[in-house]
């Protein structure tokens, strides 16, 4: 939930903190105390929402329809390539479905949020990880590939499903963010599903995933009217507060003579 670092070395706190899972990272600070539209955080892997203020992301999903904040996100290029792959392949309905994706990908935000004086806090969209895609046609796979880029995340896909041949024809950069592999449950790490299928199934599915051990997986399927993948579940909210005055005042006064 949370981490603290403290350093006066900025190489070494940008460094750790994109490395650090935690949802909210203390540089210089007290770890404990996290205060409304400063250091907002809702919680992630095995820990829950406690006291901590969520972020607008996270808010959004206490409706009982998800209500989308709207950044301006970053497509990775590995995105960008997989989109222009698609279109060079002659597959219009899912290379529309890839932009409407990108569109709504949060992805890369970076907000100053107000605070005290002598401290800075640090608002970030980042991926969630690993995301693994399951669908049963082609078309339905290459859009969950698309939808798990566009939110930078790495894709696992099992070498069983029909339509994984298509991915020999890639281009590197979106080919290197898939893993093929034989049955997706075999990794360890896995921090989302996309899921294209039968009602049956998905059910099945949610009971196997719920039997795991460690963090609860999201399991996504598409917007009832559409190809839409709620992209907001495939990133995570980062909150970095940092004590600029312990990070460079003090290393200011040794410089002094």
């Amino acid at each position: 939930m949370t981490f603290g670092l403290h350093s006066r070395l900025d190489e070494t706190i940008a460094q750790v903190s994109n490395k650090i899972e935690a949802g909210n990272i203390y540089v210089n600070r007290n770890i404990i105390g996290a205060v409304v539209g400063i250091q907002p955080f809702g919680g992630s892997g095995l820990s829950g929402t406690g006291p901590k203020a969520g972020g607008p992301l996270y808010l959004g999903r206490l409706f009982a329809r998800p209500r989308r904040k709207t950044f301006d996100g970053r497509p990775t290029m590995a995105a960008r390539a997989y989109l222009e792959w698609l279109r060079t392949e002659g597959r219009s309905d899912e290379a529309r479905s890839c932009e409407q994706h990108l569109s709504r990908s949060a992805l890369g935000t970076e907000i100053e949020l107000p605070g005290l004086v002598g401290e800075r806090n640090i608002y970030l969209v980042r991926p969630r990880g690993v995301v693994a895609a399951v669908a049963q046609t082609e078309r339905a796979l290459l859009i969950q590939i698309g939808a798990i880029l566009a939110a930078g995340n790495r894709a696992i896909v099992q070498t069983s499903n029909p339509a994984r041949a298509v991915f020999d024809r890639l281009p590197g950069e979106p080919r290197d963010q898939i893993r093929l592999v034989k049955d997706w449950r075999e990794i360890d790490t896995v921090d989302a599903i996309l899921f294209d299928g039968s009602a049956q199934e998905l059910i099945a599915l949610n009971k196997e995933v719920a039997q795991r051990r460690g963090p609860i997986i999201p399991v996504l399927v598409r917007a009832s009217a559409g190809d839409d993948y709620d992209m907001d579940m495939l990133t995570k909210e980062i909150s970095i507060s940092t004590n600029t005055a312990a990070a460079g005042g003090n290393a200011s006064l040794t410089s002094i003579g």
